[in-house]
């Protein structure tokens, strides 16, 4: 028997390619998301509403 996903799913808008984050967990304030097609990674800076912040990549 399988469990079954009891995690909130949400849906946000990557910041740099417009694509649409889903997420099935509760996410946190400093948790980095990825995007699944531009590969731009996000940090989430306020959890209610969620509002995420680009990575810079390192120089």
């Amino acid at each position: 028997m399988k469990a079954k996903n009891m995690g909130i799913k949400q849906k946000n808008i990557c910041p740099e390619c417009d694509s649409v984050i889903t997420l099935y967990k509760e996410p946190k304030i400093g948790d980095i998301l990825e995007c699944h097609v531009c590969g731009a990674e996000s940090e989430v800076i306020q959890s209610n509403p969620l509002e995420l912040s680009p990575l810079e990549e390192e120089k």
